[in-house]
Formats: C-alpha cells, structure tokens, sequence
C-alpha cells in the first residue's frame, strides 16, 4: 500500500454551512458528515472567495483568489494554461479522477456524452464531468438532445422525458419545488455517487489517488424523489431571517427538499466511508467535505446565491 495520502474530495453545491447536524439545531441527521467533522477539522470561518459556482470552483482549482483566477462570472471558462492542482498532484505520479458538477468550462454548456471533455487538460488523468441541474436542461432545449452524460444516462434508461418534465416548460427560473419522477438510483447525486465509487473500486492500492465528487446538490431546483420526501412531511423548519414576501408552506417545502437532498448526500458519503475501510484505505485518506458556496433559502427575501450575505 501506498505510504503517500490518498485524497477523497466531496464538494456539494449551493450547501449552507448551518445546515449539518453538527453545526446547527435543525432536525437533519448527517451523520457521515457530523463524524467526520468530529474526528477532523472544522474550518468555521473559512469563506468562499465567490457566491457563484463557476469563479468559487476556479479558485479552488486554481489556489487562485477571485481577482486573479481568471473566472468572474458563469459565462467564463477557466483557462486551460492556468496551473491546477490538479495537475500538480497528476505530475507527482497521483491518479487524478473527478466525477460530477465540475463546472470549470460551463460557458461551453457542453460535457462530451462521455464527459471527457477538457478533463486532461485540467489535470485530470480520467473522469466524468458532467451538467448541473438547470445546465442539463438549458442546454437541452437549445439543441434537442443531451449535452452530457447524466442527460445521457436517463435517455438510455427511458427517463429523459420525466426528468424534464419537472421543469417548466421554457422557464428560465430554478425556483421551484418538485418530487423528482425518477427511481432513487437515477436521481442526480445517487448517480453522480455510484459513478465516483467504481472508479474508487479500480484503482490500485500500491498508487497514491486524489478523487473528486462534484454533487449537483442541494442546489436548486429543490427536487427530490418521492422516497426522500416521505421523512420530511410535517417536520417545520424556522422561520428565515425577515422574510415577509414569500409563502409559508412553499417556505417549508423548499426547506424540506433542501434538507432531503443534504441527508441523500450525506448517505452517499456513508458508502465512500464504507468502501474506504473495506479497502483498507480509511486511516491513509484524507477527506475533505466543503461546498462551493452556500444558499439564501429565504433569509432577508432571497433565495439561491450571488449575495455576500452569510
């Protein structure tokens, strides 16, 4: 076995840092996460260098800060000649392998169906990249077919047009709240989750490896499958900081499905914990949980992101 640490990296989208077991007094069990919290470092005053996906992402690949990574906006790809550390850990003989919501190129709104696309340029030695939520179908409706591999995915299962059909027709908006058609092991993050873990499973243990999961989630919409809503009917959130435009009940639903996608990924770190310790890898890897930025949810009449507010 490799004496060089192993590198398990989840990164979650738009997740609230009060939003965990271990950090707050809600009713959400995150128990993989609180555990790992508690045996670890908590990094309570860390913040993102931008409450975008896109720029928040580049800084972290590049160890750039906002001004000089490159990426202002959603609009703008990462530069390919700028240095990752990605590429520094793949030129220390490290694989380098990164599933999910990347979100380094997603001017282009283009994965590859494989998502392969720009990967080794990035400094990943393989991969999947794959759309975000809203990515998926904007790119969708633009061309008609699948842009990327999850869109990919459901087609070859027969279930494109559920997943479609949760959003509105033409809306430009991800404001909603919806129960998910799709059967759990198809929805965004159990997928992304599954494809991380086979290739965790490939990989040599006498060779040091870095494995990046990207979710898709808690990210807005907040849709989530007809299983993961049952836990949360009738359980009631508190009330957002001055909120006095939105509706109470859609208030509490979108923080229901906002606390079911956070236990649906904290149920997907359970596994990585589990195939760790069957390898024999737990004690050599470490493990980092962050997310790109955090979510409004209601507070001062915002929700989604793009504000300093924390």
């Amino acid at each position: 076995m490799t004496t060089r640490p192993n590198f398990l990296f989840l990164l979650s989208d738009q997740h609230r840092a009060d939003w965990l077991g271990c950090s707050s007094d809600l009713p959400l069990k995150t128990p993989h996460i609180d555990g790992l919290a508690n045996k670890g470092t908590q990094f309570t005053h860390a913040i993102t260098p931008s409450p975008i996906c896109s720029p928040a992402r580049a800084c972290l690949a590049t160890g750039l800060d906002f001004e000089h990574c490159g990426v202002a906006t959603i609009h703008e790809n990462l530069a390919i000649d700028k240095n990752t550390y990605y590429r520094s850990l793949r030129n220390s003989c490290y694989e380098v392998v990164g599933v999910g919501k990347f979100d380094l190129h997603k001017a282009d709104m283009d994965w590859g169906l494989d998502g392969k696309m720009l990967l080794e340029e990035y400094g990943f030695t393989d991969g999947i990249d794959s759309e975000g939520k809203g990515d998926a179908i904007w790119a969708y409706r633009k061309e008609g077919r699948p842009k990327g591999p999850y869109l990919k995915y459901l087609e070859g299962r027969g279930l494109l047009e559920d997943y479609v059909g949760i959003y509105k027709p033409e809306s430009e908006s991800l404001l909603f709240e919806a129960i998910n058609p799709l059967p759990d092991d198809a929805y965004c993050d159990t997928w992304i989750a599954q494809k991380g873990l086979d290739f965790l499973k490939s990989f040599s243990r006498e060779e040091p490896w870095h494995l990046m999961i990207n979710f898709a989630g808690p990210h807005d919409p907040y849709d989530v499958t007809e299983s993961m809503r049952q836990r949360w009917e009738g359980v009631n959130f508190p009330s957002p900081v001055a909120n006095n435009s939105d509706d109470p009940e859609i208030i509490q639903l979108r923080q229901q499905n906002y606390a079911a996608m956070i236990e649906n990924i904290d149920s997907q770190v359970g596994r990585y914990i589990e195939l760790l310790v069957e390898r024999g890898e737990l004690e050599n890897t470490i493990i980092v949980y962050s997310s790109d930025h955090g979510e409004m949810l209601g507070d001062h009449n915002r929700w989604q992101k793009s504000v300093w507010y924390q």
